[in-house]
């Protein structure tokens, strides 16, 4: 999974900023390389904003997938620009897609 070229639809491409759209490539390749671990092809990103309470906002990943190994693992990166938003990676056997959970019409709950 998550072998071929990698790219971000329309909207997220102009929407998420680079270094997050990277983060979450990382987050999918590093889940990747973990020994045993399945890796399903759609990959859940919920995105939110956090702030230190001192003016510093971070982004607060936390990365999903539903397949036969449940896998949740929550992070704070910081940003250039955090954003309050869902994001799947999806690998479509061809192509791997960086996509808001909307834009795949089933929300993103599919192995």
């Amino acid at each position: 999974m998550f072998d071929g070229p990698r790219c971000a639809s329309p909207s997220v491409g102009r929407e998420v900023c680079p270094d997050l759209q990277g983060i979450l490539w990382g987050l999918v390749d590093r889940l990747r390389s973990r020994p045993g671990t399945e890796v399903g092809r759609v990959q859940r990103f919920d995105l939110r904003v956090i702030g230190d309470g001192l003016g510093t906002k971070f982004q607060q990943v936390v990365h999903t997938q539903k397949n036969s190994v449940h896998h949740r693992a929550v992070y704070w990166f910081p940003v250039s620009r955090p954003i309050d938003a869902t994001l799947c990676a999806v690998d479509d056997g061809q192509l791997c897609r960086l996509v808001y959970d909307f834009e795949l019409g089933g929300g993103g709950n599919d192995d």
